[in-house]
């Protein structure tokens, strides 16, 4: 009976380590392919990028000019984040690595 407690108590104290640390590591995000669609051709729809994260290649994330900036756009779903990750932070920098390319990109 100890024995099988022990292992619970350590499953469990694994399970909240992992739960605790996983946003404290940020893979490397790689933009494959940024296409810069020029203005006009295409209504608000300024890019598609696709990416290579933790060996996932992801492609047709679009890249749409709102009121408020770029941001993510899924023709399916419409205006809302198409990067569903396993937490906010990673999302996050994914769409910040995405942005900051198509912004060199601009300046080019």
């Amino acid at each position: 009976e100890d024995s099988l407690r022990n292992q619970i108590t350590e499953a469990v104290r694994e399970a909240i380590q992992m739960e605790i640390t996983k946003d404290l590591y940020l893979p490397p995000i790689e933009v494959v392919h940024l296409q810069v669609f020029p203005k006009g051709k295409k209504k608000f729809l300024v890019g598609e990028a696709t990416i290579r994260v933790l060996g996932v290649t992801v492609k047709g994330i679009l890249l749409k000019q709102g009121k408020y900036g770029v941001f993510y756009y899924s023709e399916k779903k419409g205006y809302q984040d198409v990067i569903y990750s396993p937490s906010k932070r990673l999302r996050d920098a994914i769409f910040q690595t995405v942005l900051e390319t198509y912004q060199e990109r601009q300046k080019e």
